[in-house]
């Protein structure tokens, strides 16, 4: 969810903003804390500093590099809840690069990235989407070239997508915005708008500005903490915060809300089985 505002010259640096915010919450945690010095940020972007000159070579035996890493970070920021804290831990590991970590740098480097599925959909059009991002969503003031490549080849989030529109907004034939495109509607039919608190795609600085618009009766905006572009939000109960919200809102928007988000949990930073049985084909992510 975006405001009238939104614009993808920003869309990489908050792929890094919202990127540094989750690992902040590592830094929170006892046992994430103890393996990344406590400013997992900082510590995961000198690890894959090093990767740019092979230290680590079971890693670049099988091609793990900086770009891959990057690309599979940010697509775990976008959507995922728990499995985004493989970025420290695979960090820990590459740091360590010890003989019990070349298989999982072998199986990671197998694991189809999540976003891929996104371009093979029959709705999917690369030419529409550019001809509405540079035509609608293109607005200064613009990155310059420079920096805007250096952000993402010396990130740990960015996938690049700024970049991509500079280079496209050369050449590319872009339409007039219709006069209303920058402003927000006007309604008083209820509204229910949720944005996740580390969304990278919408952030929530600016989801708060829909849910500053939209405020009359039956209206509601809910950031669901830790949460990223997906309605992912489990609570210590065991259900999913978000997905009750939006199904009572459902059942009858005239009722109040169901009040959840101080009981959504944290992402797991600790073993995290299922994720590292995904990602890294072994029973602990560290």
């Amino acid at each position: 969810m975006v405001p009238p505002s939104f614009s993808f010259t920003e869309y990489d640096a908050n792929y890094e903003a919202n990127g540094a915010a989750l690992l902040a919450v590592c830094d929170d945690d006892p046992y994430c804390a103890a393996r990344t010095g406590g400013d997992a940020a900082a510590y995961v972007r000198g690890v894959l500093d090093t990767l740019e000159y092979g230290e680590c070579g079971f890693a670049a035996s099988v091609g793990l590099d900086r770009n891959h890493f990057r690309q599979m970070a940010g697509a775990m920021l976008l959507w995922a809840y728990d499995e985004r804290a493989f970025v420290p831990a695979l960090a820990h590991r590459l740091e360590r690069c010890e003989p019990r970590d070349a298989a999982v740098f072998e199986h990671f480097v197998q694991v189809p990235n999540p976003l891929s599925g996104l371009s093979q959909g029959g709705l999917y059009s690369r030419v529409l989407g550019t001809n509405i991002g540079l035509s609608e969503l293109w607005e200064g003031p613009y990155p310059d070239r420079d920096e805007a490549e250096a952000l993402v080849a010396n990130g740990t989030w960015a996938l690049g997508s700024s970049t991509g529109y500079l280079d496209r907004s050369s050449f590319w034939p872009i339409y007039d915005e219709a006069p209303w495109g920058d402003t927000f509607a006007e309604t008083d039919l209820p509204v229910l708008a949720i944005n996740g608190e580390f969304d990278p795609a919408s952030t929530a600085a600016g989801a708060q500005l829909v849910g500053v618009h939209f405020d009359g009766p039956n209206q509601h905006y809910v950031e669901l903490p830790y949460g990223s572009h997906s309605f992912t939000s489990p609570t210590w109960d065991g259900y999913d915060c978000g997905l009750n919200v939006f199904w009572g809102f459902l059942q009858d928007p005239h009722a109040d809300l169901l009040d959840c988000t101080s009981d959504v949990r944290a992402p797991d930073f600790g073993r995290g089985e299922p994720t590292a049985q995904w990602l890294f084909g072994t029973d602990h992510l560290w």
